[in-house]
Parts: structure tokens; C-alpha cells; sequence
């Protein structure tokens, strides 16, 4: 569902790429490439490492709204 939203969203940047403007041209390339970047890198790689890595802290929130701290 996300890969797929980001990739909508990035081929929407992409048309700016015909535009005669160049600076729209630029833009679009900029907002087009860090999407999917995000989409594929960030949210497919480092999002689920950091949670393996955190571990029970990655759930501090929910662990504090459980014992009715806060």
C-alpha cells in the first residue's frame, strides 16, 4: 500500500520533467527521486531495522499508556 502510494506520488512529479521551465524540470526531478528513495530505501530497509534494533523500546508509547503512566 505504501510502495505503492509512493510511487503514484512520485510519477506525478515526474511529469514536471517535460515542462519547459527548467527550474519546474529540477524540482520535479528532486521531489521524484527523494520519494522513492524514501519509498524504497527508508520505509523497506531502515524503518524495520531501527525496530529490530530498538526492540521493546521501539513500543515505549503503548508500554506507558498499558500501566496508565502519563
Amino acid at each position: 500500500m505504501i510502495t505503492s502510494a509512493g510511487i503514484i506520488f512520485a510519477s506525478t512529479f515526474v511529469a514536471l520533467l517535460s515542462s519547459p521551465v527548467v527550474t519546474l524540470a529540477e524540482t520535479g526531478f528532486a521531489v521524484a527521486a527523494g520519494l522513492l528513495l524514501d519509498t524504497f530505501v527508508v520505509r523497506s530497509l531502515i524503518v524495520p531495522a531501527c525496530a529490530a534494533l530498538l526492540e521493546d523500546h521501539n513500543w515505549w508509547p503503548t508500554r506507558m499508556l498499558r500501566h496508565g503512566i502519563g
